[in-house]
């Protein structure tokens, strides 16, 4: 999410949007200050053909976790705090998230899903000490389906999700999520499309958005975000401290960790929506890691955007053959066996295929760790319930090509 970061970091409130990751001009200090633990790891992964995320939905991970905002104007981490809201249609707004829903209030009345259609949030971020106001606009609303699936359901239940532009000095009518994978090249037409829904946007023509948004209804969800209330996360090193924040939100773009946390109902309020219990903090700890490939506390996130997993999970709410999953059928080899303390073992690391000294760099950091036992083991041991439990919660299996 790099122009997400434009809108939510204030350090990069003024520049325009970088280039994708991928090209000549990221240096290797900049790949290190994004949390990848080898710089020469990332180009060698990132540059030789690596699969990119086709949709919304995608087996894939990502080191970067997400955003958050406070409603009630706190600043975030980075400075940008919450100022206000209106519609463009009916005026001053004032906004929640309930759940996994955002929901605005205008004169009594709740607007919510494609009602949204025309809302915007103004934000303020610091620069040099002088404010800097930011403007996101949403353009587009409808659901995603969730990954995980309820006992007993065929049907996965569907979440809101949002597509937005926004404004800053010298940037203008960006999308918020401009890729459906971190570094993946621009799509020229969703570009002119956001274009165009900005434009409209502008000119208060809601009626307009309304109608292009009911013709995208069978269309991708790759450039929309998901929103939802209960985790804190610490950015930098992955980790969970609480579950019951009130006034704050994450604010998770496709591909990012804290959209997959929420797809595989491994937040609060993404297990309320597939309708199971709250996972423990252990266990949503646990998952993040794995997505992060964070092997231990304190160590980098040892993994490049768009590279390809799959993923088991304790209370088995992943259909064991779709694809974010992987069942007794599963090409693969074992990376790890995950805890909340990082990986209990580890056999395959992720990236180690393009550069053998990953190995060694987890050792630095984490000490030896024992390898997992063969993937059919595993996979048996799976199938019988008898694998993964609350103290191994997630199992992750790099898919053979």
């Amino acid at each position: 999410m790099r122009c997400a970061s434009i809108l939510l970091s204030a350090p990069l409130l003024l520049s325009a949007c970088d280039p994708a990751l991928g090209g000549d001009d990221v240096g290797d200090g900049v790949l290190r200050d994004m949390g990848y633990a080898s710089a020469e790891a990332t180009r060698t992964a990132y540059f030789t053909g690596l699969p990119r995320c086709p949709s919304y939905m995608c087996g894939l991970n990502s080191p970067f976790i997400g955003h958050e905002l406070n409603l009630a104007g706190s600043p975030n981490d980075e400075g940008v705090r919450f100022v206000d809201a209106y519609h463009a249609s009916y005026g001053d707004a004032s906004v929640e998230v309930r759940g996994d829903e955002l929901i605005a209030h205008v004169a009594g009345v709740e607007l919510r899903s494609e009602d949204l259609i025309g809302l915007a949030i103004e934000l303020e971020g610091e620069v040099d000490g002088n404010p800097v106001p930011l403007t996101v606009k949403l353009v587009e609303a409808a659901h995603t389906r969730m990954w995980a699936v309820a006992p007993g359901e065929d049907l996965p239940a569907l979440v809101p999700s949002y597509k937005f532009v926004y404004d800053a000095p010298g940037v203008q009518d960006q999308l918020l999520c401009p890729a459906s994978t971190e570094g993946a090249p621009e799509d020229t037409n969703e570009k002119s499309l956001a274009l165009q829904q900005a434009e409209l946007f502008d000119a208060g023509d809601v009626d307009g958005l309304l109608a292009i948004n009911e013709e995208l209804q069978s269309t991708s969800r790759a450039h929309h975000a998901i929103v939802y209330r209960g985790e804190r996360f610490e950015f930098e090193t992955a980790k969970v401290y609480t579950q019951d924040a009130k006034d704050w939100f994450n604010w998770g773009c496709a591909g990012s960790s804290a959209s997959k946390l929420h797809l595989t109902a491994h937040t609060v309020a993404g297990s309320t929506r597939v309708g199971v219990p709250a996972p423990p903090r252990d266990v949503t700890q646990t998952m993040l890691y794995a997505y992060t490939a964070t092997y231990c506390p304190g160590a980098p996130r040892m993994t490049v955007p768009g590279h390809p997993i799959r993923i088991a999970d304790h209370a088995q709410l992943l259909p064991r053959e779709g694809p974010i999953s992987f069942g007794p059928t599963t090409d693969g080899t074992v990376e790890a066996l995950w805890g909340a303390q990082g990986a209990t073992c580890i056999s395959n690391p992720r990236l180690a295929t393009s550069d053998p000294s990953v190995t060694a760099e987890i050792a630095s950091w984490c000490g030896d760790l024992p390898p997992c036992d063969d993937l059919g083991t595993l996979v048996d041991a799976d199938a019988s319930g008898s694998l993964l439990h609350p103290d191994m919660a997630v199992m992750t299996l790099n898919p053979a090509p």
